[in-house]
């Protein structure tokens, strides 16, 4: 057997051998304990008064605490809209940037610059900037 075989077969009996002794076990009460409640958790032996009263004649006791819902189709997505158009913002900065980028690019290499030197200059190798301004 060679070496490689046994230190892989090392690691594979490490990883299915059990912790090795009571110092490695994990006390779930006291880490439970170091956590914040949880938000509207309730001890099991309570009941909230409102589950616990009668609900409406017809209703059950979530549908009479539930919100009235609008019907499809008349939802506000302000946030989404807000987002949206940022991003179309963002976009059109974006290219007028790559345009300015372009149009410098063929004035340095009307100049005599090389693929090398405007690739090192926008952080890519020569093959890409030329892959991406070149002339076929």
């Amino acid at each position: 057997m060679g070496k490689g075989r046994r230190e892989r077969e090392e690691r594979a009996a490490a990883r299915r051998a059990p912790a090795a002794g009571p110092a490695e076990q994990v006390a779930w009460d006291e880490i439970a304990a170091l956590l914040p409640p949880r938000h509207g958790q309730v001890p099991p032996t309570t009941v909230p008064p409102r589950l616990a009263a009668r609900p409406s004649a017809g209703r059950s006791a979530m549908s009479a605490r539930a919100p009235a819902r609008r019907p499809r189709g008349q939802r506000e997505f302000v946030e989404l809209a807000r987002l949206a158009a940022e991003r179309d913002q963002v976009r059109e900065v974006l290219a007028a940037a790559e345009a300015a980028i372009a149009k410098q690019m063929h004035r340095e290499r009307r100049a005599g610059a090389s693929w090398g030197d405007i690739g090192q200059a926008l952080g890519v190798s020569r093959q890409g900037a030329r892959q991406r301004f070149g002339e076929g």
